[in-house]
């Protein structure tokens, strides 16, 4: 959930700390079968909850940007967006990690509120958000 600068000055980074056929992965927000008016209202709104500029893109917005960062695009794949459901959260924190976010959660209200508003927006836009993760080899 990065501005569109700092997404360019990521891939810039990798792409020089990289050799040639190095491969680099990432795994982020996507926008799914979505009008130009919903890509507005959702950025407007995610913006506003993780008080970042927050521009996800389409499957094809991230191809391109790894594309003129000098990349080639080697593998791709689009799930449903699932960050902040607990099943996943258990997933990719294990059960200890989940309760310990979940304490922390608790004891910080704003915190909490943000994260809640965060689902809120998630399950909302649902139809509209998927999780994307691309292999890319350097050239």
């Amino acid at each position: 959930m990065q501005t569109q600068n700092s997404k360019e000055t990521i891939l810039a980074e990798a792409h020089r700390g990289l050799r040639t056929g190095g491969r680099y992965g990432l795994h982020e927000l996507c926008l799914l079968d979505t009008s130009q008016d919903e890509v507005k209202k959702l950025r407007k709104e995610l913006s506003e909850i993780v008080r970042v500029n927050a521009t996800p893109l389409t499957p094809i917005g991230w191809s391109e940007l790894l594309l003129d960062a000098g990349f080639g695009i080697t593998a791709e794949r689009i799930r449903p967006m699932e960050l902040l459901q607990v099943s996943r959260l258990i997933e990719d924190e294990g059960i200890i990690g989940t309760v310990k976010l979940a304490w922390n959660l608790v004891h910080d209200a704003k915190a909490l509120e943000r994260v809640f508003s965060m689902q809120r927006l998630f399950q909302k836009y649902h139809r509209h958000l998927g999780a994307i993760s691309l292999v890319a080899r350097r050239h």
